[in-house]
């Protein structure tokens, strides 16, 4: 894995601490699944709106309930299979843009539904296959949708096959699109999501599973960021001692985002160097 430097080596420590100090970090290339949207494509660019894992939605709806106008009002476009509500109607991706719908999917939010009870239980997300061999930084949310139906859903994300945190979203949790639930909350933590070592062709995933008797509509936000500066582990856009201290927490316990240096999956004084030769290096 290649980790985005933020500025030269060979600085002297007291320079670069002077340096870092009183610089930022300018952040780098950024992709967000709301802004990027498409009705066109599927896969567009990195990104993929899926029905199972791996696997796109191909069949595109200009309108996705044009008969009962219960669910959204027309027209509400949409990557599904079927119309709403016929079989194979979920799973379902969509951008909201309809005047009217019954759940709690604003307009410009992105929505999606899983699969139901009588298809086979199977995880239903959007991925993102990396263009570039850089560092990037996971942020974004998730919230119950199906207002007035009491269901539930795990989420997770993974990094190619490894999962690196998750969670559940549920009828009972109060999440909202005012108040949804941030997935640095999930079991991996804020860190699970920072500084994600990529090369071309690796791909995320934020996913989800029902574990009620039938999926449920949620609410989805995903943005990925280059990270253009590792040693800043706090994202303050400062280098300074707690930077170190978070690397050194992070270390100390094994969490992902201190193993930096080959061969992965090992915490050794390969990652601390690497980690000192980023610091050292500091923002531009």
């Amino acid at each position: 894995m290649l980790y985005v430097r933020c500025g030269s080596s060979g600085r002297g420590l007291v320079g670069a601490l002077l340096i870092a100090a009183s610089s930022s970090c300018v952040f780098g290339q950024t992709w967000d699944l709301v802004a990027d949207w498409s009705d066109t494509d599927n896969p567009n660019g990195p990104w993929s709106y899926n029905g199972s894992p791996g696997v796109p939605i191909t069949n595109h709806l200009d309108d996705y309930d044009p008969s009962t106008a219960s669910a959204f009002g027309s027209p509400q476009p949409a990557w599904a299979e079927a119309v709403f509500p016929q079989n194979n109607h979920v799973p379902v991706w969509f951008k909201r843009v309809s005047d009217y719908s019954g759940f709690d999917i604003p307009i410009g939010a992105v929505g999606m539904h899983g699969t139901e009870a009588d298809d086979p239980p199977q995880w239903v997300g959007v991925s993102w296959t990396s263009p570039v061999d850089e560092a990037v930084d996971l942020s974004g949310v998730v919230w119950y949708a199906h207002t007035g139906i009491q269901r539930s859903s795990n989420w997770q994300i993974r990094v190619n096959n490894i999962v690196i945190t998750g969670g559940t979203v549920a009828w009972t949790d109060g999440s909202s699109s005012e108040f949804p639930i941030d997935l640095a909350d999930g079991s991996g933590g804020a860190l699970a999501l920072d500084s994600i070592g990529v090369d071309p062709g690796d791909v995320i995933t934020l996913e989800f599973k029902s574990f009620s008797t039938y999926a449920c509509l949620l609410g989805v936000g995903l943005t990925i960021t280059v990270d253009p500066c590792y040693a800043d582990m706090n994202d303050d856009n400062l280098l300074d001692l707690a930077d170190v201290n978070v690397f050194v927490s992070a270390f100390l316990s094994g969490a992902p985002v201190a193993d930096i240096a080959e061969p992965f999956g090992v915490f050794d004084l390969a990652d601390v160097l690497l980690f000192i030769d980023e610091f050292l290096a500091g923002c531009p």
